[in-house]
C-alpha cells in the first residue's frame, strides 16, 4: 500500500511537470524521451532482479528501491522547480476513493478467483454484480460532488477519453507479455531468473529507442497514426506469441518480443501526449492522474484476465508440481489470441477517438479552449483575442 501511494503520487507529477514545461510542438517528444526512460527501468529490473534473487534472496528486491529512492529525492530536490500551485480544495472527496477502490477491488476479485469458486457461485457473481453497483454509485456521487474526485465532464473531450480507454486496453494486452512469458520461460522452458529477464533485453532497448521518435513523430504528423499503428504491430507481436510451444526456441519468441517492443514503443507517447493535450494549467495534473489510474486498471484486468484463461488450463497451477507444462502453454496461447483482440481494438479506438491533425502547426492551440477539457475552436473560428 505505502508503495502504491507512493506510485500514485509521484507518476502523474512527472508527467504533469512535462506538460508543463513543454508546449504543443514539442510534448510528443518530451513524454517520447519519459517514455523511453521507463522502459529501460523495464531492461533493468528483470535482470537487477534476478541477480538479487539468485544471490541475496528475493527480499533483496525491496531493499534495493531504498537507496534508489533516495537518490530520486535528492535530484527532485536539486533539479525541480516548484510550480505555482491552483486555488486549494476545500474538501476531499473521501467517498469517491472508498467507493472507487471497492469497486475495482469487486472487479479484479472476481476476474481471480472465477477458476477457483466456480464462475457461476454465488460470490464470483455478486462480486461482478457489486463491481457495475459501484461503478453506477460513483458517477452519481461524483456527478453531485462540488470537488469531485474526478472531474467527469473532462470526459466530455474526445481525445482525452480515447486516449484512456487505449491506454487501459493497451496496458491490459502489453502487461501479460512481461509475467506470463517470464513464467513460460523458468517453468517450461527451464530458464534461470537472470536468462529469464535477459531474453526481456530486445523488446525493452527497442521501447528506448522508438518511444522517443515516436513521440517526435506524433508532433508533426499527429497522435493517431502512431498509437494505432502500435497496437496493430503488438497484436502482431501477440498473434506470434500464441505459438509458442513446449519446445519453442528463440525463432519464434525473439521476432514476437521485438513486434511487441516496436508496438508498445510506437504507441505509448501518442496515448499519453494526447490525454495532455490542450489541458491548462490546473489540469494537467487530474488528467495525468486519470491516464495513470486507466493503466493500472488495465494491468490489474490483464493479468487477471488472463490468469483466469491460463487457470482454466493448467489447474494445478504453480502448486502442482506434477502439471503437465504443455497444459500451461495451452492456455498461454489462447490467452495471448485473446490479447491480440484487444489490441486491435485499441487500434480502432486510436483511429476513430485520438486527434489525427498535425498539432505542431497549432501554434498556441491552448488559448482557445472551453472548460471541462473539450478539445479547442479552431483557431480560424475562434472570435476571442488571445489574453
Amino acid at each position: 500500500m505505502l508503495q502504491g501511494g507512493g506510485a500514485a503520487l509521484m507518476m502523474p507529477a512527472t508527467l504533469a511537470i512535462i506538460s508543463g514545461t513543454f508546449g504543443a510542438r514539442h510534448r510528443g517528444m518530451a513524454i517520447g524521451v519519459w517514455a523511453g526512460v521507463s522502459a529501460g527501468g523495464l531492461a533493468i529490473g528483470p535482470l537487477l532482479g534476478a541477480a538479487l534473487t539468485e544471490s541475496l534472496g528475493w527480499r533483496s528486491i525491496f531493499l534495493i528501491n531504498v537507496p534508489l529512492g533516495a537518490l530520486g529525492l535528492a535530484f527532485g530536490r536539486a533539479i525541480l522547480t516548484e510550480s505555482r500551485p491552483a486555488a486549494p480544495r476545500g474538501h476531499f472527496d473521501l467517498a469517491g476513493m472508498v467507493v472507487s477502490g471497492a469497486t475495482l477491488f469487486a472487479l479484479v476479485f472476481a476476474l481471480t478467483e472465477g477458476m477457483s469458486y466456480g464462475w457461476s457461485s454465488p460470490l464470483v457473481l455478486g462480486s461482478f454484480a457489486l463491481a457495475g453497483v459501484g461503478l453506477v454509485v460513483f458517477i452519481t456521487l461524483e456527478r453531485r460532488r462540488e470537488e469531485p474526485l474526478l472531474e467527469l465532464s473532462l470526459f466530455r473531450s474526445r481525445n482525452l477519453s480515447g486516449a484512456n480507454a487505449v491506454s487501459l486496453l493497451s496496458t491490459a494486452a502489453m502487461c501479460s507479455i512481461f509475467f506470463f512469458i517470464s513464467l513460460y520461460l523458468q517453468i517450461v522452458r527451464g530458464y534461470t531468473a537472470i536468462e529469464a529477464g535477459a531474453a526481456f533485453l530486445p523488446m525493452t532497448l527497442l521501447i528506448c529507442l522508438v518511444a522517443p521518435a515516436s513521440g517526435r513523430l506524433s508532433d508533426r504528423i499527429g497522435r493517431r497514426l502512431p498509437a494505432a499503428l502500435g497496437m496493430v504491430i503488438l497484436a502482431g507481436g501477440l498473434l506470434l506469441l500464441s505459438r509458442l510451444g513446449a519446445t519453442s526456441g528463440l525463432g519464434i519468441l525473439l521476432p514476437a518480443l521485438i513486434l511487441a517492443g516496436l508496438g508498445i514503443g510506437l504507441t505509448t507517447a501518442p496515448v499519453t501526449t494526447a490525454a495532455l493535450d490542450f489541458a491548462p494549467a490546473d489540469e494537467a495534473g487530474m488528467r495525468a492522474g486519470i491516464l495513470n489510474t486507466s493503466r493500472m486498471i488495465g494491468l490489474a484486468i490483464g493479468i487477471a484476465l488472463m490468469g483466469a484463461i491460463v487457470t482454466a488450463r493448467w489447474p494445478g497451477g504453480l502448486a502442482g508440481a506434477a502439471t503437465d507444462p504443455r497444459a500451461f502453454v495451452d492456455g498461454l496461447s489462447v490467452a495471448f489470441v485473446v490479447n491480440a483482440v484487444i489490441a486491435l481494438l485499441a487500434a480502432a479506438l486510436a483511429a476513430t477517438t485520438i486527434t489525427g491533425g498535425r498539432l505542431a502547426h497549432v501554434r498556441s492551440a491552448g488559448r482557445y479552449w472551453r472548460r471541462g477539457g473539450d478539445d479547442p475552436q479552431p483557431l480560424a473560428e475562434a472570435t476571442t483575442p488571445a489574453s
